[in-house]
């Protein structure tokens, strides 16, 4: 390995795998850089005359923010392979990072959900990738957090809309933004699940009895079912609650 300076921010590139900057990470690097310098070099391949950053995207930001010179490794045995390792067993990546990964690789099923995690950014309360994940998830909820990391996530076009399309139509009846979360699109999921739900008669009956959301999914999940059945007189088409 080569340990080397440089002010020359333009020989640096990256591969398709490394993760999105964020720049509030870049914001505390700045800060600390400030006080200390740049503590860790970063780590790059050389290739075709470009240092090719396999672990330290942040870091080469936030020296190019503050105009100081990169301190920065060469280790040419290492690959584009190499960025996922690094940042699996560094940190995390998060899910987000996953179907980006994927998506710049050319998986049509991530880069199709990709495209509705921009859609949909800002209306849920928390993580948008991770409902929209699991809405437009072509199997089971409980598996679709490692099928995503493995690269195994399908999508379902048609069951998303579905969903999140049946969450907006409920958001309009209410002022709070918090509906629009994770356990409210897990709820609505296993609904469509349910062979004798039908979307208008949830959404007549919400309009004669207030539906609350909870922390809790199962009492979530028993809370549309009182909703739905609430004054219905035929018993065969009542929902049931989970036992």
């Amino acid at each position: 390995m080569t340990y080397l300076i440089t002010n020359n921010y333009e020989q640096f590139d990256f591969y398709k795998d490394n993760r999105e900057i964020y720049y509030r990470h870049v914001d505390k690097l700045v800060e600390s850089f400030k006080k200390n310098g740049q503590m860790q070099p970063i780590l790059c391949v050389q290739r075709n005359g470009k240092l090719y950053v396999v672990d330290g995207q942040h870091r080469l930001q936030a020296c190019k923010t503050l105009g100081i010179p990169v301190n920065y490794i060469i280790d040419n045995n290492l690959n584009s392979e190499s960025v996922t390792d690094i940042n699996t067993t560094q940190k995390n990546m998060s899910q987000l990072d996953w179907i980006k990964r994927y998506a710049a690789q050319g998986n049509k099923n991530y880069a199709q959900l990709l495209q509705q995690i921009k859609y949909y950014k800002g209306i849920f309360s928390g993580k948008t990738e991770r409902c929209v994940a699991l809405a437009y998830h072509s199997g089971q909820n409980k598996t679709m957090r490692p099928y995503v990391r493995e690269g195994k996530y399908k999508i379902n076009g048609f069951k998303g809309t579905q969903i999140l399309n049946l969450c907006q139509k409920l958001y309009a009846f209410y002022d709070d933004k918090a509906f629009l979360k994770y356990v409210t699109v897990s709820v609505v999921s296993n609904l469509f699940r349910d062979k004798l739900f039908e979307e208008k008669k949830l959404l007549k009956k919400i309009k004669l009895t207030k539906l609350n959301i909870f922390l809790s999914e199962k009492d979530t999940y028993d809370e549309f079912i009182r909703v739905y059945n609430y004054k219905g007189k035929d018993g065969s088409k009542r929902l049931k609650k989970i036992a």
